[in-house]
């Protein structure tokens, strides 16, 4: 797994959302994503409140 500008909206496209638009292409393992980052609400929710 990679680490994209850690803790970022752009990070979190490439873990959650690109799964969905492409499921085809995109062969990740969402469990180990959630196990290590959480479900997609928690990953948002913790990254924009440590920016607030």
């Amino acid at each position: 797994m990679f680490e994209l500008n850690k803790d970022t909206p752009e990070q979190g496209f490439f873990l959650f959302t690109i799964q969905k638009i492409l499921p085809a292409v995109c062969k990740t393992n969402s469990k180990e994503i959630a196990k290590k980052y959480g479900d997609e609400a928690d990953y948002y929710n913790r990254i924009y409140e440590g920016n607030n």
